[in-house]
């Protein structure tokens, strides 16, 4: 997340924290993944943030950060 700008950083932790605070309501362009229980991706401007929520204990997992062709690939190889 370094490299990205002030402002991207900013708009994806302001997400993230949209997320722990109310986990139950997706943030705008966002969506669940298909073939993934309770794994779902936000779009910011070209890059996908995929993230894990955990219920249960209340956690949010970042699986990843990236341009849509390139988070897909770690995603895959993550979950499959």
């Amino acid at each position: 997340m370094r490299k990205l700008s002030t402002i991207k950083q900013g708009k994806i932790k302001e997400i993230l924290r949209e997320i722990l605070n109310i986990p139950t309501v997706l943030p705008p362009n966002s969506q669940a993944l298909k073939g993934y229980d309770r794994t779902f991706r936000t779009r910011v401007g070209k890059l996908r943030l995929i993230y894990h929520i955990n219920h249960d204990k209340k956690e949010v997992y970042v699986l990843g950060l990236d341009t849509r062709g390139e988070v897909y690939k770690i995603i895959r190889r993550l979950l499959d």
